[in-house]
């Protein structure tokens, strides 16, 4: 089974992982919990921001719009 790159979903948490998805032709989720900023995060570029996983369902839902 493969995954393309409309189905694929980066979960990052730092600018460099939001370049990383860009390079493979992914989206990315990025999470303000770890050392960058939600505004850093913005900034590089991320489909979308979250301030922490804590609610599983609206990250399913926007994982679920990501990957529609």
């Amino acid at each position: 089974m493969s995954f393309g790159e409309n189905a694929t979903v980066y979960v990052a948490d730092s600018p460099r992982d939001v370049d990383a998805a860009k390079i493979g032709g992914a989206r990315s989720l990025a999470v303000a919990s770890g050392r960058a900023s939600a505004a850093e995060l913005r900034e590089a570029g991320a489909d979308a921001v979250l301030p922490d996983l804590t609610d599983t369902a609206g990250l399913v839902a926007l994982i679920t719009r990501l990957t529609g």
